[in-house]
């Protein structure tokens, strides 16, 4: 990544020197240092409120009400799987915060749920259920997309909020899509 960094660094240098605009490679990597800073800092306010109310979420259990709730969905999607307590609790966290946008908040809750599936599958493969779960964790339904809205809204978009309709219909179908391909194939490939 160090060297791709420096061949883009490089290449701008060359070709401010090149087209005779050389004392504006400066004051462009200055401003778009800033700019991605500031967007680092507002970013970083988002996460922090979104992870905040996680974790309030998960003290206060309702992170384990959203889990027996979401029960029906988790035990269908994932069959033979014990998904009542820590996994369906950690399935369900990892739903609820990619349901809501917050990609970088899922992270955590999505590794140790596959860490939970991996203690219960026998062998070194991937099992049905650790495919459904990277499959609905990495198309992902977002109701709200707050990562993007706050994007926008750094950029200073008229109308940040335009994009959840769009999101909604576009994640929801590529979700679905995911579940039903997966559910196909571990028809197809079922072992003898």
């Amino acid at each position: 990544m160090d060297r791709f960094w420096l061949i883009m660094v490089g290449g701008a240098v060359l070709f401010g020197l090149c087209t005779g605009r050389a004392g504006s490679v400066l004051p462009a990597m200055l401003e778009g240092t800033g700019s991605a800073i500031r967007l680092a800092v507002q970013l970083a306010a988002a996460y922090g409120v979104w992870m905040g109310l996680l974790a309030v979420a998960r003290e206060a259990g309702i992170l384990r009400k959203a889990a027996d709730f979401m029960q029906p969905v988790i035990r269908k999607l994932f069959p033979g799987c014990r998904t009542k307590g820590p996994l369906g609790e950690t399935i369900a966290t990892n739903f609820a915060a990619n349901m809501l946008g917050m990609g970088n908040a899922a992270t955590p809750a999505g590794l140790t749920a596959m860490r939970l599936l991996r203690e219960e599958a026998p062998g070194d493969a991937a099992t049905d259920a650790m495919c459904m779960f990277l499959i609905i964790n990495t198309s992902s339904l977002e109701l709200l997309p707050t990562t993007v809205l706050s994007l926008r809204q750094a950029a200073g978009s008229a109308q940040p909020a335009a994009i959840l309709l769009p999101t909604l219909v576009a994640t929801t179908c590529s979700t679905l899509a995911g579940i039903l391909l997966a559910l196909g194939f571990r028809r197809l490939w079922r072992a003898p």
